[in-house]
């Protein structure tokens, strides 16, 4: 047992835990019992470069989520928002 990207997942079988498929409405819906998030920090004081950012917007930007994001195997943010609220 063990977690993998979705997208890297090819010869791996995803397991439906009480009945519930690991897909993306289900993880939204709250149904998926098994998910994690991943998490970016920046320190508060002094304030970050802005470098950085740069980057976490680049990160969080619609474009990107939409297109590189699932092609790496994960969730978008706009699919995990309602999972995300619950778990924190």
């Amino acid at each position: 047992m063990g977690t993998a990207s979705m997208a890297g997942a090819s010869n791996v079988t995803a397991v439906k835990l009480n009945g519930v498929s690991a897909d993306g409405p289900s993880v939204n819906a709250g149904t998926y019992p098994f998910f994690s998030h991943e998490h970016m920090y920046t320190r508060k004081s002094p304030a970050p470069p802005a470098l950085a950012n740069d980057y976490i917007n680049f990160i969080i930007a619609p474009g990107y989520q939409s297109s590189a994001v699932p092609a790496a195997g994960f969730l978008p943010l706009s699919t995990t928002t309602r999972q995300s609220a619950a778990d924190h």
